[in-house]
């Protein structure tokens, strides 16, 4: 199942929220990814252990805790996470939220780059890297020499969509900041 988003309009701001959803066969898929990198992680951890002759309690508890708390996040983050876009004058504010927990972050508008649709290339990192900093998306647009990624729950439809508001507003804001 694909995410839901709801765009509310005010004079002031422009806000887009995107409601996400996993089916269960890509539960399961973070379930195998889960055991996976921990099987691998505990691999690593056990033969630096050893090398190093350290308590073998700690190489197996550390980095299990850590795998099973980023993992957990990440599929509770894909099953019920809402993702905010929030356009003002002079900022765009990606707010992330799944039970509780919120992460955001503020960009200014003037810095803001080359809005698009997400590409192959604009996920610079590797696949272990964008589940532990949350960064995928299909829609992007660069930031102090930085992608930032976000609305990965939409169809390639509903992100065109978006993206034509956001440039919308985009657009008229720019030219008066550009003015002042």
């Amino acid at each position: 199942m694909k995410g839901t988003y709801k765009i509310d309009r005010s004079d002031e701001k422009l806000e887009i929220t995107i409601k996400h959803g996993s089916s269960l066969s890509q539960i399961a898929y973070k379930v195998f990814l889960l055991l996976f990198y921990m099987t691998v992680f505990l691999g690593a951890f056990y033969f630096l252990c050893e090398s190093l002759m350290v308590n073998h309690y700690l190489c197996w508890l550390i980095p299990c805790g850590a795998t099973l708390i980023i993992f957990t996040a990440n599929t509770l983050w894909s099953y019920k996470g809402v993702e905010k876009i929030t356009a003002t004058k002079r900022t765009w504010t990606l707010e992330k939220v799944a039970f509780g927990m919120k992460m955001s972050k503020e960009y200014k508008l003037l810095e803001v780059k080359n809005l698009r649709l997400a590409e192959a290339g604009d996920k610079k990192s590797s696949h272990l890297i964008d589940y532990l900093t949350y960064q995928k998306g299909k829609i992007c647009f660069d930031y102090m020499e930085k992608t930032i990624l976000f609305a990965d729950a939409l169809t390639i439809a509903d992100a065109d969509r978006l993206i034509e508001e956001l440039e919308q507003i985009y657009e008229k804001e720019i030219k008066i900041l550009s003015i002042k």
